[in-house]
């Protein structure tokens, strides 16, 4: 009889402490309470990497004869990079505090709900990882579920009995505020600013809720429309197929000057609803079913009267009558198209339509720096939305050049000084297709290190701002997002750039930080002449303003060239004074306008 061994022999689960019910114990162990109490046990140093605590926590593994390739098993080993037990591993700590990590899913949740959660630091990413571990147990998640389900029907149970807790009102409940709104208390609380979680915004919350649930009973309608109150009319309308509306319309004739006064005896003296006659390839059909209804001696409905509901949708035609000899005025219902321009009751109420303009509202330059830069993406395939272009052999280059402005055609005004301010920028789209053939297989990593990461373009991105020897330019980094854990970065993230390889940081032309960037020109230039920073940043500032300056020279001679072939002096007079309505040249703006790297260089400029 053969041994049965087990493949993982030092495969280590996670065991909760529990009840005699079988519950989890949330109290904090004997050795979790003697940490909570002693800081002098608690670990100070700086926290680690998420890529070195996942190598160690991968070496544990292996040395106990553990499974590798299960990532819960090697999540458990990793170790804490914050908080009173930092250093101890995640399945040490859901062994010993449940409380405290129930305490840190829902504070961590808070965070991401209200939109102040941190992305950087080490710290985070531990606690990040770690909740995420957390929640992969089926223990968690029921705790949590049993904690909201019990929390919801508290609060739903005692909202308007909670006391205010505070100032001259700490007594009085929130309904008695709510009900003695007249008193201004209830208008002053919800324009205070204060934090969340207080007292103070929970009650604004209750009076907001409230104030909304107020305001949507009162805009309700209480009256239905007269079309309603019609019942002969709505009949007459719905009777009416929607095959038929491209030859049928719905007529009301107006009285015509000298007929009858209203009450007296005669035809047509008051205002109706009838059919038209359709045309003359049509009339076999109706003329046949009247013959029968007369024959029949059914008794046909008079015509409804439109109500004043349904006005706007008359139009007033005048034609020539064939009965009398005066002009009538006939009022036609029809329906038109939604595309053209029909007269309504109402404004036009424009839909919102989902884009990436408000990602352009954030871009840290000029105005038509942002036209030309959305303009070349598009072209490019790259805007989001745009159709895609397919390029040959992927001959393409990541650097976008500005139009030579002395060449743009401008027939009805005169050269913008716009064009002559533009910079060149370069695109850095690691997850685009056009950079394919620089990833190969490869798969770009998530910045909070998933296992199994999915990261797509999450939107347009943003420029930054690059002063180098030659003049200023922008690197467009996009915006990622990993469909594993659903959270979102830029790609110049100096975090995200260490974890590619080396081929794909040797194509960016700067050195990236959190918050600033250096052009790898400018560290050429400082290598070899061995200048101090303060001598190489006044030769820049001296660089960008000369190029200005030239620029804004030739935008001089441009104009002038415009003037002398509208005045003859080359032998033959132009037309462009007689097409625009401006003869003057524009003012090109201030200098840190169009040129923020400026600003960020020097920032007194004189």
């Amino acid at each position: 009889m053969h041994k049965k061994v087990a493949p993982y022999p030092g495969k280590i689960s996670v065991v909760f402490h529990k009840g005699p019910l079988g519950y989890l114990l949330q109290d904090p162990s004997k050795e979790a309470r003697r940490i909570k109490n002693d800081p002098k046990l608690q670990d100070k140093s700086a926290p680690m990497r998420e890529d070195l605590v996942r190598q160690n926590a991968l070496t544990v593994v292996y040395q106990r004869g553990g499974d590798a390739s299960d990532m819960k098993e090697v999540q458990g080993e990793y170790i804490l990079q914050f908080g009173k037990y930092k250093g101890k591993s995640f399945r040490w700590l859901l062994e010993n505090d449940v409380g405290y990590t129930t305490y840190l899913i829902k504070d961590l949740q808070k965070q991401e709900a209200a939109g102040t959660s941190v992305e950087a630091g080490h710290g985070k990413e531990s606690l990040h990882s770690f909740v995420q571990y957390a929640l992969s147990f089926t223990e968690i998640k029921t705790l949590l579920d049993y904690k909201a389900s019990r929390v919801s029907v508290a609060a739903e149970a005692s909202e308007d009995d909670q006391l205010v807790g505070f100032g001259s009102r700490a007594k009085s409940t929130w309904k008695e505020i709510w009900d003695s709104r007249g008193d201004g208390y209830a208008d002053f609380i919800m324009r205070k600013s204060c934090s969340q979680g207080t007292r103070m915004h929970k009650l604004q919350q209750y009076l907001r809720k409230k104030q909304q649930s107020a305001s949507a009973s009162t805009n309700a309608p209480t009256k239905p429309l007269g079309m309603d109150e019609d019942k002969d009319l709505e009949d007459a309308m719905l009777s009416i197929s929607p095959a038929k509306l491209h030859m049928q319309s719905f007529t009301v004739p107006a009285a015509a000057e000298g007929s009858t006064p209203r009450g007296s005896s005669g035809a047509n003296t008051v205002p109706s609803a009838a059919l038209s006659i359709p045309p003359s390839s049509t009339t076999a059909e109706p003329q046949a079913s009247s013959a029968d209804g007369a024959a029949s001696g059914v008794k046909r409905k008079s015509p409804v009267p439109l109500p004043q509901e349904l006005a706007f949708l008359l139009k007033e035609t005048t034609g020539p009558s064939t009965d009398a000899p005066s002009t009538s005025v006939r009022k036609v219902l029809t329906f038109e198209d939604s595309s053209e321009d029909a007269p309504s009751a109402q404004p036009a109420v424009p839909v919102p339509v989902a884009g990436y303009e408000h990602d352009l509202s954030s871009w840290n330059c000029s105005p038509h720096q942002k036209l030309w830069m959305k303009t070349e993406l598009q072209d490019l395939g790259l805007w989001p939305g745009s159709r895609p272009v397919r390029h040959a052999g992927n001959a393409i280059s990541l650097w976008r050049l500005p139009p030579q402005p002395e060449l743009i055609d401008t027939v009805a005004d005169l050269p913008s000084p716009n064009f002559f301010q533009l910079h060149p920028f370069f695109i850095w789209k690691p997850e685009s297709a056009i950079m394919v053939r620089l990833r190969n297989n490869y798969i770009l990593p998530c910045l909070h290190g998933c296992f199994r990461s999915q990261v797509v373009s999450a939107g347009v991105g943003r420029p930054r701002v690059i002063v180098g020897t030659s003049g200023q330019y922008y690197i467009l980094s996009s915006r990622l997002c990993c469909r594993a854990c659903r959270r979102n970065w830029f790609a110049d993230n100096p975090r995200w750039l260490e974890k590619l390889p080396k081929r794909f940081t040797n194509l960016l032309p700067a050195f990236l930080t959190y918050k600033k960037a250096i052009c790898k020109s400018v560290m050429d230039e400082l290598r070899r002449t061995g200048k101090s920073p303060a001598d190489m940043a006044n030769q820049i500032n001296e660089l960008m303003h000369l190029k200005y300056e030239r620029a804004h020279l030739a935008y001089l001679h441009a104009t002038e060239s415009v003037w002398d072939s509208e005045a003859g002096a080359h032998g033959q007079r132009t037309i462009g004074q007689f097409l625009r309505k401006e003869i003057s040249h524009r003012s090109s703006g201030l200098m840190k306008t169009h040129m923020p790297g400026v600003a960020s260089l020097c920032p007194a400029i004189t």
